[in-house]
């Protein structure tokens, strides 16, 4: 039984691009020759070093495989050819919506790569189209990144944080990506690129009963919030700013009263 295709299946409403900011693609990502296919669906594998989300959602799993029996087409999943195998760098939940709805073939576009480039193609793909990526999603995206050295120029220094960004289609601000280089005892690269180190003191993120978690990604907002407001380039739009900033710290004190 192949996919059946007589409708045009649009995805959730939670399928959005991360940015308006179109990344980049690397030239490696670039030069590659894609080539529709119908693929059998036991030969494409699932591996999760170019799975760059925590989990599969199985509601997502469940709507696609309903909509799939029902008819309905969906776009053709991207499979790297690595050596002799086949593995799926974009459309996870297609590929298991599939397997699920017993169909013996997929759509499918393929291209010869390496290892490091369908990370780099998984990452992207999934950053740009389908569900949103979770915080955790994120840091998965990041952490495949740097094991496949993606990181790395030729001379195997440390790429901007601008590139960095870039390629990982744009999921972070440069301060976050410092701080996740920071954790991962990676020198961040200090070019063009605005602040790197972050001015809020992490040792206030130490003290027992603190909620560790949302004061980190409050930390990488107000790095980004610093980070943009020193792009700014007109005094007009600074002083605009300034007064967005007024305007956050009065409702912060007004919440505060009412907490006492």
């Amino acid at each position: 039984m192949a996919m059946p295709s007589s409708r045009l299946y649009t995805a959730c409403a939670n399928c959005t691009p991360v940015s308006s900011e179109s990344p980049i693609s690397a030239p490696d990502i670039q030069r590659l020759r894609w080539r529709q296919a119908s693929l059998g669906v036991s030969i494409i594998k699932l591996d999760r070093r170019f799975q760059p989300r925590d989990t599969l959602s199985e509601n997502t799993v469940a709507r696609y495989k309903a909509a799939m029996l029902r008819g309905d087409a969906f776009p053709p999943i991207s499979v790297a050819r690595i050596g002799r195998e086949l593995f799926v760098v974009d459309g996870f939940h297609r590929l298991e919506a599939a397997r699920a709805a017993g169909l013996e073939t997929v759509e499918a576009r393929v291209a010869n790569m390496q290892e490091d480039t369908a990370v780099a193609v998984a990452i992207e793909a999934n950053a740009t189209h389908g569900l949103s990526l979770s915080r955790s999603d994120k840091r998965r995206c990041f952490a495949l990144y740097v094991e496949a050295g993606r990181h790395l120029r030729l001379d195997g220094t440390v790429k901007s944080l601008r590139q960095i960004r870039r390629e990982l289609a744009n999921i972070a601000w440069p301060n976050t990506i410092s701080r996740w280089l920071r954790d991962a005892n990676i020198q961040p690269t200090i070019e063009d690129d605005g602040p790197v180190v972050s001015w809020v003191d992490n040792d206030i993120t130490q003290g027992e009963g603190l909620d560790n978690e949302r004061l980190s990604e409050l930390q990488a907002f107000v790095d980004s919030a610093d980070y943009l407001y020193q792009q700014l380039e007109d005094a007009e739009s600074r002083l605009v700013a300034r007064e967005w900033i007024k305007r956050l710290w009065s409702r912060v004190e007004a919440h505060d009263a009412l907490e006492i």
